[in-house]
């Protein structure tokens, strides 16, 4: 017997003849369960080609007058504005394996390792969405439910509304309670309505904590995922509907993943760049996030390299390569169609979240 110096990790480090480096791939690989959860897939992604660059522009809204018997009408002037999204980074997935590893004939193996790449090029594209949506939150106004008034935020033209933001206290004492969490994303979501934007086609999506605590109380209906009839977006993760407002709801591990380890430990995110100011970062506010709501029309999405996969043999190295890439990205859109609620440092509890949620509260719950 002769001692098996592990050099390929083919053969197993136990002792065995070196005539057990011939073996028999049945096909099976277990790979990371990478598959994404499709976020893009809601938006519509704008496709150039010759060009980095993908806009939109926006009307004002028209001012409406009463005609005066015997005199002209008033001119008036409609805003104009200009989003615009430079895609200026490609991301890539490369493995690259020796000919004599495990891999000299089977392709089957490569093309599982592919799809891993693509899967994890997916997450991350997943990721961005859910950064850009905090992202374009976080530039809202506060929405009082009670006297039906919003303060602050930013409008891109006039006649166009704001995002709404609903700060929550810091400690988390009102983001772990769910009759104040489902308060919570209501007011969000009234904020959102009252400046008519259309419930159809609104969806929300929550971490996986957050996710669970709305289902275990009764607050989120849960289904069986897939398609989404009232968005037309495929789901692939926990997915529920807000009771009462029929709005998809997701549990969203992405959105988990992002919040513990933004960058998987980066000190940047791969899309972000000098040019670009850092954009697709997660700040400390974003980590603070319990749930997001979002319309069609809030993300200006730009793609000018669709996912691409290679595998190629490289005659100078004698390698196998397998490659995947894109270029893409995504900025927030229209404001008014975002709400974000949130726990951000330094933020108090918050009266009308707490007020609702008395009024949810059954007989034998009760608040100091």
């Amino acid at each position: 017997m002769s001692d098996n110096l592990l050099v390929n990790p083919a053969v197993p480090n136990n002792n065995e003849v070196d005539t057990l480096l011939i073996e028999k791939f049945n096909g099976v690989v277990h790979q990371q369960y990478l598959e994404g959860e499709n976020l893009l897939s809601g938006f519509e992604v704008q496709e150039v080609v010759g060009t980095n660059m993908v806009s939109n522009k926006y009307i004002g809204d028209t001012t409406l007058q009463t005609l005066t018997p015997g005199q002209d009408p008033e001119s008036t002037d409609t805003e104009f504005n200009k989003n615009a999204l430079v895609v200026d980074t490609i991301v890539l997935g490369r493995n690259t394996v020796h000919s004599l590893h495990d891999l000299q004939n089977d392709f089957a193996l490569m093309e599982k390792l592919a799809k891993s790449q693509m899967g994890k090029l997916k997450t991350l594209e997943d990721q961005m969405v859910i950064q850009q949506l905090l992202g374009g939150g976080f530039t809202g106004g506060t929405f009082d439910p009670g006297a039906n008034t919003i303060t602050g935020g930013i409008s891109r033209v006039k006649g166009h509304g704001v995002a709404i933001e609903v700060d929550l206290q810091e400690d988390l004492s009102q983001a772990q309670d769910p009759y104040q969490l489902v308060s919570a994303l209501e007011i969000a979501l009234m904020g959102l309505v009252i400046q008519r934007v259309p419930l159809a086609g609104l969806r929300c999506i929550v971490p996986i904590n957050e996710f669970s605590i709305l289902v275990d109380y009764g607050f989120i209906a849960q289904s069986a995922g897939g398609s989404n009839e009232t968005s037309g977006t495929n789901f692939s993760g926990l997915t529920g509907t807000l009771k009462g407002y029929n709005i998809p709801v997701m549990g969203s591990t992405e959105f988990t993943q992002m919040k513990l380890n933004p960058h998987d430990g980066a000190d940047n995110h791969l899309l972000s760049n000098a040019n670009n100011g850092n954009r697709y970062n997660v700040t400390a506010d974003m980590q603070t996030a319990h749930g997001v709501i979002y319309g069609p029309d809030s993300l200006l999405a730009g793609r000018t390299i669709s996912l691409q996969g290679d595998i190629f043999f490289d005659k100078k190295t004698k390698s196998n390569f397998i490659d995947s890439w894109f270029a893409e990205g995504c900025i927030p859109d229209r404001y008014d169609n975002i709400a974000v609620v949130a726990s951000p440092s330094g933020a108090t509890s918050n009266t009308a979240v707490l007020n609702k949620a008395k009024g949810k509260a059954t007989a034998t719950r009760s608040y100091s």
